[in-house]
């Protein structure tokens, strides 16, 4: 019976870690950094271009658009830059990254943002011929991306009205009698000069004509007080777990105990995680190897900043199912539904990708707390996130 219950639970589990995201969406970034360490301001933005130009330049040609390089290099000094929070759904043209972070620049072409949360980034724009291209600068990783290619708007910013008045005198053959003929322009149009045919001869007045500018579009930036940022902006919603370690019961007996698993983040603090394996006995005098079914929340507390990656410290609470074949009349034996405390850190990796965590872990049968120093079991172990 319990096998038949193990090998159900292992089938849900599978199928739940099975959902596949079309190619063209991108659900995390910062895995397959253009740019470390993650942008912090403007400065650095600038620092990153200025140091990266052989990089981007031939990222421009990967993506097919070599011609935006040197139109790039020329206005970018002078562009407005704007932290954006583009939301799931927003479509990039292309984007650049370098595989793992170190491998020669790439182009990603179609791209839709699926991540869970809004992505922040820095944006800006560049004129080419009557384009105009906006490019989008994700904060983590730096990998510069074309969002968006518009027309060129140009409008004319009419000037003040101009009245230009000129008295010109022409003696004509009539005798005794002069002719004045007066010359004005009003609210003139257009070019700088205006040609206009007046009697007698041809004239030429010069009209300051209006001056005209190209429209740019300025996007309402709110600013809201909030954290400074801690952690990676996105990581994966559903990847796979391992655990193994240690576990001593008083009364006594020892266990090495493995996991398998699939973690579920809801946002970046808050995950699920359902696991199954066993533990195996390798000495002491009470309990019985058993099979391991649990379940369990972790919330990271804070994050601590090793070089450029954020580690959480957690804990971890939940509920699971401790399945022996020993004597069920003996408590250090029998089978129970156990409470599970955990405490632990992230030692080693990426928030987005591989990374390693060491935790302490306490477990009790619910109806054995009572004599927790006799009955619960508590050791150390190991948890590979991939």
């Amino acid at each position: 019976m319990k096998l038949k219950i193990l090998a159900q639970v292992t089938i849900l589990l599978l199928l739940s870690v099975c959902t596949a995201q079309a190619a063209s969406t991108l659900t995390v970034i910062g895995r397959h950094p253009f740019y470390k360490p993650p942008l912090k301001s403007v400065d650095d933005l600038k620092s990153m271009m200025q140091t990266q130009q052989t990089a981007i330049m031939e990222g421009f040609q990967e993506a097919g658009t070599p011609e935006l390089y040197t139109p790039l290099m020329e206005q970018f000094s002078q562009a407005q830059i704007q932290q954006i929070e583009y939301q799931p759904g927003t479509t990039f043209h292309w984007m650049l990254f370098r595989p793992n972070g170190t491998g020669p620049v790439k182009a990603a072409k179609d791209l839709t943002w699926g991540g869970k949360a809004a992505l922040s980034g820095y944006e800006f724009s560049i004129d080419s011929g009557d384009k105009r291209y906006i490019f989008a600068v994700p904060l983590f990783c730096g990998n510069i991306a074309l969002k968006e290619v518009v027309p060129v708007i140009v409008k004319t910013v009419p000037g003040p009205p101009q009245i230009v008045e000129k008295v010109v005198e022409k003696v004509v053959e009539v005798p005794k009698v002069v002719e004045k003929i007066v010359e004005k322009v009003v609210e003139v149009p257009g070019p700088v000069q205006y040609k206009d045919r007046v009697q007698y001869k041809d004239r030429i007045v010069e009209v300051p004509g209006p001056v005209q500018y190209k429209d740019r579009v300025v996007e309402k930036v709110v600013e809201v007080e909030a954290p400074a940022p801690c952690c990676p902006a996105c990581i994966y919603p559903l990847r796979f777990v391992a655990d193994m370690g240690y576990l001593r019961l008083s009364d006594p007996a020892d266990y090495g105990f493995g996991r398998i698993g699939a973690e579920y983040a809801f946002n970046q603090r808050l995950s699920f995680l359902g696991m199954i394996g066993g533990a195996a006995k390798s000495d002491g005098s009470d309990g019985d190897d058993a099979w391991l079914i649990d379940l369990m929340v972790q919330y990271n507390l804070f994050f601590l900043r090793v070089g450029d990656a954020w580690h959480p410290v957690f804990v971890g609470l939940g509920l699971g199912g401790w399945m022996s074949d020993g004597d069920d009349d003996i408590d250090s034996e029998d089978s129970d539904v156990d409470i599970i405390a955990q405490v632990g850190a992230q030692l080693f990796g990426y928030q987005d990708s591989f990374n390693t965590s060491l935790f302490f872990e306490a477990r009790s049968g619910v109806d054995e707390t009572d004599e927790l120093s006799k009955y619960g079991r508590f050791g150390v172990g190991l948890r590979f996130r991939f």
